[in-house]
């Protein structure tokens, strides 16, 4: 028996508002969910369904009723059912555990991480939604935290071939030297300096040298330091 498999994933896309509009539009001019998934490039009972659901009923001229596809309310409709699962709920409900989350990774010392976090406050008997979930939020900037509040996901390397020279976290200190004025490229004006960390031993408490070239004259001044932690420099 010859069996046929397939590696190939199937992600579903729930239905955009331009999407229920669509349906309205096509709902309108006569067609039917067939024609309507094939045109959306959805499966005829995704579509099926969504008529359903989005369907009130209304009256004609002569007061005879029948039923209507309105985008708007289809997509009200699907607002409030989003609303009431955990992943959005948390965010209307779990107001106590994300002060609380904030006042943690901004204390100085601070004592917990996110993980850590959320399992103290779980073995307390409370509810608080996943580490996924809260990471998922703070990318979302759907909090009051930040990536610059966790200093260990800014250095984190991102897994996947596809991100192996991203760096998708990464703090800004400042404009890139790719964005330096011309008249420093071109070595035109003076008093632009360039400084450099010339280590050794790959050791935070071991000396290293500090370089500074004035790009115009070239001149050049080198200081030995005791190590190149950033209040020595």
């Amino acid at each position: 028996m010859t069996h046929s498999q397939t590696n190939t994933h199937k992600h579903y896309q729930q239905l955009s508002f331009s999407d229920r509009a669509t349906i309205q539009a096509l709902r309108a001019a006569g067609d039917t969910a067939t024609v309507i998934a094939q045109k959306l490039h959805r499966s005829k009972a995704t579509i099926s369904r969504e008529i359903t659901r989005g369907s009130v009923t209304q009256l004609d001229s002569k007061r005879h009723s029948h039923q209507v596809y309105l985008a708007e309310t289809a997509q009200a409709m699907h607002d409030r059912k989003r609303d009431r699962t955990g992943h959005y709920a948390f965010l209307k409900t779990g107001r106590a555990f994300f002060n609380a989350l904030a006042r943690e990774l901004t204390r100085k010392p601070r004592v917990h991480s996110v993980d850590s976090f959320v399992h103290f406050y779980r073995d307390q008997g409370k509810a608080c939604p996943s580490t996924t979930t809260v990471y998922r939020y703070i990318d979302a900037a759907l909090l009051e935290l930040d990536n610059m509040t966790l200093p260990k996901k800014l250095r984190r390397r991102i897994k996947g071939y596809k991100n192996a020279h991203k760096r998708k976290n990464k703090k800004i200190y400042g404009d890139s030297i790719e964005l330096r004025p011309t008249a420093v490229n071109d070595r035109t004006g003076v008093e632009h300096w360039e400084g450099d960390l010339v280590k050794g031993i790959r050791l935070a408490d071991e000396p290293a040298l500090m370089t500074l070239t004035e790009r115009y004259s070239r001149t050049e001044i080198i200081v030995k330091i005791p190590d190149y932690h950033a209040g020595t420099c």
